[in-house]
């Protein structure tokens, strides 16, 4: 959750999730809470074999939210108070995953499955949000050998030149780590 100026690199494109539905795709790159996306769309959990790119070496981080320099120079509190509201909602539905669910599906379309989305929480709870490493720098922060570690692999595997790492993330809009802390255990609810 960082803030940077960003400018769009130049990426090979990879292939939309949904078309492993398609015999004719063997293999795909994907986010673990595409698996409720694939159900739905008719693909068998026994036919789905997920490769985890920790496993292979690979230990990069996935989200951000990025912000254009111009606006974060006018509007810096805007990006704040933005990021503390993000964090505080993130904390809340880590709370009750079940009043988070019900705001996610309300907002939603017609399109929006909320089995799917429930499987999409429960996917990203259990394996993406409440990890060690969160736990440690708080939501939203970063371990800086890991995300240098990151830079290097994918400026590595694009063959560019590797930015430095103020150049990718800068923490200091966020709010103080102990209001970015992970809820404590007993305040937590399961999700049904």
């Amino acid at each position: 959750m960082g803030i940077r100026d960003f400018q769009q690199p130049k990426f090979p494109r990879i292939v939309n999730c949904l078309q492993t539905t398609s015999s004719v795709l063997h293999g795909n790159s994907g986010r673990t809470t595409i698996l409720p996306s694939l159900a739905k769309a008719g693909t068998k959990s026994e036919d789905v074999t997920m490769f985890s790119y920790t496993d292979y070496g690979l230990d990069l981080y996935g989200n951000a939210i990025i912000v254009k320099k111009s606006f974060l120079k006018e509007n810096p509190d805007v990006v704040k108070n933005f990021l503390a509201a993000y964090i505080q909602g993130f904390q809340d539905t880590i709370k009750n995953p079940a009043i988070g669910l019900e705001s996610v599906v309300k907002a939603g379309d017609s399109l929006m499955d909320a089995n799917s989305e429930k499987l999409r929480l429960k996917i990203a709870l259990d394996k993406l949000y409440i990890t060690p490493e969160v736990d440690q720098v708080g939501i939203g922060g970063a371990d800086n050998a890991r995300l240098e570690k990151t830079i290097q692999q994918v400026a590595k595997g694009f063959s560019l030149e590797a930015p430095k790492l103020d150049q990718v993330f800068d923490g200091s809009f966020l709010p103080p780590k102990e209001q970015r802390l992970l809820p404590p255990v007993a305040d937590r609810k399961p999700l049904p």
